[in-house]
């Protein structure tokens, strides 16, 4: 299956970063302003048509660190704000755990754990919440309202189960909770302290809490940037048409003081094959043995008609804990229209 994992120069960090230097710092790619953008890479002097760049940009939302005094849209870590009564929510068991057990040890050092995990019910993590009209009002002003795919109001929590969900991509190793109740109707929900200890690759069972808020921006087809770098690096320039390059990549380099690397909506920036190809292979039952990866073929139209619920940078979503790899969620257009988020799938990718 083709990979997308072209480096681009070390200056070149307006559309697409190294992977890693995007996990460690948080930095990703989001535009701000759709029409500064064309602009700009039309001054620049690309040789590409500006409709093909116009059509690959996606309305999208980031995620900034909440203003002192600001009432957040969003935060990461922390307990999970639920409907009064709910409890903490678990994991059960996985499927083929023998084949698991088979694949973990013949192809690595077997690990007791993660194979006693993968057959038994485990705990999920609390990664982040974010309110449903914050998002919608930064989504309509970068789109038409009419478009706007979720519901209106609320909150998704997102869960992930990281010691299973770092081998497999299967449904049950995430959980999105679509909470209605206003917020006098919603408590704080504590782990019951049997789980505190349960193993989950060094992970706590509470990660610390951070506050943040929604940002509007826009997303780009990672084939088309890495494309605009592939040419930006490539072309001679003369020294007016450099200087306007300059410009370009200055004005769309992201400032990492105001922006924390998430998203929701918009393209997922993979660190392997686009993720919504693991979450269609999962759906279609290809992944079901943990040997099995990326079964669908590339342009496989089951891959079409995802929507990215949220893209999470796990190195500061765990305060480190992770020291890489991003955490996609994804789910089927016509599920999120009637609000069936149970159907989403956490998918996993690091470097």
């Amino acid at each position: 299956m083709r990979r997308f994992r072209v480096e681009p120069p070390p200056h070149h960090k307006a559309l697409s970063t190294s992977r890693r230097e995007m996990e460690r710092d948080g930095d990703a790619s989001m535009i701000g302003s759709k029409e500064a953008f064309l602009a700009q890479t039309s001054n620049a002097g690309f040789p590409v048509d500006i409709s093909v760049i116009d059509a690959a940009m996606l309305p999208s939302a980031g995620f900034a660190p909440a203003a002192p005094g600001s009432r957040p849209t969003a935060r990461f870590g922390g307990l999970p704000h639920l409907a009064l009564g709910a409890e903490w929510p678990m994991r059960g068991p996985l499927p083929h755990a023998a084949a698991f057990g088979e694949w973990i040890g013949g192809s690595r050092d077997p690990d007791a754990s993660a194979l006693a995990n993968w057959a038994s019910p485990a705990p999920f993590r609390f990664l982040c919440e974010y309110d449903l009209a914050a998002a919608r009002e930064a989504f309509a002003s970068r789109a038409e309202p009419a478009g706007w795919p979720l519901p209106d109001q609320g909150r998704l929590s997102f869960f992930w189960e990281p010691l299973s969900g770092s081998f497999g991509q299967s449904r049950q190793n995430g959980l999105v909770i679509w909470t209605r109740d206003p917020v006098d109707g919603l408590a704080s929900v504590e782990p019951p302290a049997e789980l505190v200890g349960s193993p989950g690759l060094a992970l706590p069972m509470v990660l610390p809490e951070r506050a943040a808020q929604l940002v509007p921006g826009w997303s780009i087809d990672p084939t088309v940037g890495e494309r605009l770098l592939e040419l930006a690096d490539a072309q001679r320039w003369s020294e007016s048409e450099n200087e306007a390059l300059g410009d370009w990549l200055e004005a769309n380099e992201l400032d990492q003081s105001d922006w924390l690397g998430h998203s929701l909506l918009g393209h997922e920036i993979a660190l392997q094959s686009p993720p919504r190809y693991a979450a269609a292979s999962e759906e279609a039952g290809l992944l079901d043995v943990p040997v099995e990866w990326d079964s669908l073929e590339f342009d496989d139209p089951r891959a079409d008609g995802w929507l990215l619920l949220l893209q999470i940078g796990l190195p500061h979503a765990t305060s480190g804990a992770f020291d890489e790899g991003f955490l996609y969620f994804l789910i089927r257009q016509e599920h999120a229209a009637r609000g069936a988020f149970e159907s989403a799938y956490a998918i996993y990718q690091q470097t």
